[in-house]
């Protein structure tokens, strides 16, 4: 796995050429620093995959909101206050 800012080392000052902080590398050394190269390809696959999912079921709730306000039905709303 490659170093998430090149030319980074350990316990050199606080930003480094690259651009990137000390809090940064250890927080990325801390997440990704015992897995193997397919581990993170999966782990990358995977949280494609859990966007895509997410972004269907946002659109099919939107569909079911929109076919039930077509058919008539209420939704749970609250009513306006009185005067």
């Amino acid at each position: 796995i490659k170093a998430p800012c090149p030319g980074h080392r350990a316990g050199s000052s606080s930003v480094t050429p690259g651009g990137c902080s000390d809090a940064t590398f250890y927080k990325w050394r801390a997440r990704f620093g015992s897995m193997d190269v397919p581990d993170a390809r999966r782990l990358r696959e995977l949280q494609s995959e859990n966007g895509k999912v997410k972004w269907l079921l946002a659109e099919a709730q939107l569909n079911s909101v929109g076919t039930a306000e077509g058919a008539g039905l209420r939704r749970n709303t609250r009513c306006s206050p009185r005067a």
